[in-house]
């Protein structure tokens, strides 16, 4: 299977379906807040803002 088929997903999920995917407490009231002042985040803005810069860029040559 190479890594890019969907069988390969399919397989991933199954061999690590059995893994706990761990707890998490909540650090805010709500969870949209606790989603929203997450470093990641601003990791994931970050992301989003370079493709945005690199998609304009290259839609304007």
């Amino acid at each position: 299977m190479l890594p890019g088929s969907f069988l390969y997903g399919v397989a991933v999920l199954m061999l690590t379906a059995h893994l706990p995917s761990g707890y998490v407490p909540a650090a805010q009231s709500h969870w949209v807040l606790s989603f929203l002042l997450h470093w990641t985040f601003v990791l994931e803005l970050g992301i989003w803002a370079l493709a945005l810069y690199l998609w304009r860029k290259r839609s304007r040559i």
